[in-house]
């Protein structure tokens, strides 16, 4: 089953990553600009489609001009006490004009730039908008990667160890993201330790914390790593191509001793989390 599963694997992997590793990007801007239009068409409809849902939930009559940096208890809640449906507040930078940001948030979407600093610009639209963003910031810079990484084709030392540096570099960033991000854990003060109510007036103000967490987490050379150690490692494999050596067996173990930790990480990470 290994050997079948790798030899189809290798195959797929030769054919989508290793064939098109032959000619070198010398029109950069008329690359990025083919890829990009030829994504765009769909990213559009799916703006269009949740904007139609925001005009449904985000209106002048939902809009509370009353900003708040974490969800409130009685966001929910008029000033009289009567629960209403629908809610919403203004952008981080628009906080008091429903019009700036509704006009500002459409400005982001359509232009896809809503990774750090323009995140405060606009209202959240959902995970698929933003990555299509950072697809856009992937590909700024492809051309010029694809390019020096192609003049190191073949070179397996040196692939070898960039791919290490990248991971090295990656394995940091997370570390001192979780020691920044764990230091604050006192929460917003809603509630007392017997799980009442505390009045509005004892609340904790989230504001330089939610905005640290959203602009390092949406910083987009952060996520680039990634990118880029994908294609290292591509390039990498296109220099080992382990599947022709007399030990590929062993790579197939390798495989699938992976396999079996991502799912059992998975399975962890649902069990016991909270």
């Amino acid at each position: 089953m290994s050997n079948f599963l790798c030899d189809h694997v290798y195959k797929l992997t030769k054919s989508i990553l290793i064939a098109p590793m032959n000619p070198h990007i010398e029109n950069k801007m008329k690359f990025f600009w083919a890829k990009f239009f030829g994504q765009y068409p769909m990213y559009f409809i799916a703006v269009v489609v949740v904007f139609i849902n925001l005009l449904i939930v985000c209106r002048p009559s939902t809009f509370s001009s009353d900003f708040h940096w974490g969800s409130q208890p009685d966001d929910l809640y008029d000033e009289d006490g009567e629960y209403q449906d629908l809610f919403c507040e203004g952008t981080p930078v628009f906080q008091d004009s429903y019009w700036l940001s509704l006009i500002s948030t459409m400005v982001v979407y359509i232009t896809g730039l809503t990774v750090t600093p323009f995140w405060g610009f606009n209202w959240w639209m959902g995970f698929y908008l933003w990555f299509s963003s950072m697809y856009y910031q992937c590909l700024m810079v492809y051309p010029s990667m694809y390019n020096y990484f192609l003049s190191l084709r073949g070179e397996t030392k040196k692939l070898f160890r960039i791919t290490v540096a990248l991971n090295i570099l990656n394995w940091f960033i997370l570390l001192v993201t979780y020691l920044l991000m764990s230091e604050d854990d006192s929460g917003y003060n809603y509630y007392d330790s017997n799980g009442q109510p505390n009045d509005s007036a004892d609340y904790t103000d989230g504001s330089e914390y939610n905005i640290f967490v959203l602009g390092w987490y949406l910083f987009s050379p952060f996520w680039m790593v990634y990118f880029i150690i994908g294609v290292s490692t591509a390039f990498l494999y296109d220099a080992y191509r382990p599947m022709e050596r007399e030990n590929s067996h062993i790579w197939e173990w390798i495989a699938d001793a992976i396999t079996i930790l991502i799912i059992a990480w998975s399975i962890n990470i649902v069990s016991f989390s909270s």
